[in-house]
């Protein structure tokens, strides 16, 4: 495997793809086995969502129209901002229990 310093754009949205399509293929099914409250958290998360997402930046290495450079970098950056999001809310959703428990541990 390639160090990821090394990929080039195209590989490097690849490997996003890949890490999000696992993510959803394995959160996304996580009632039964997973605590109640974060399978619940899980459900409403929209992990399909980060994977389309995460096709969307394929576009981001193309140059922009007459015109729409600013719109397509600021459509770029909400783009990244949503996958950001979208990945802290599986990682709170997963560790759920672990900050329920301690009213402090996002503080910290």
């Amino acid at each position: 495997m390639d160090k990821i310093d090394q990929l080039d754009y195209a590989e490097t949205v690849d490997k996003i793809i890949e890490l999000n399509n696992f993510a959803n293929n394995f959160w996304s099914n996580s009632i039964g086995w997973a605590p109640i409250e974060a399978a619940n958290l899980l459900s409403k998360s929209r992990l399909d969502w980060q994977v389309s997402l995460s096709y969307s930046l394929k576009r981001w290495d193309i140059s922009p129209q007459h015109g729409a450079r600013d719109g397509d970098l600021i459509l770029a950056w909400v783009n990244l901002g949503a996958l950001v999001e979208g990945t802290l809310k599986l990682f709170l959703s997963v560790y759920f229990n672990d900050y329920s428990e301690d009213e402090d541990s996002i503080k910290k």
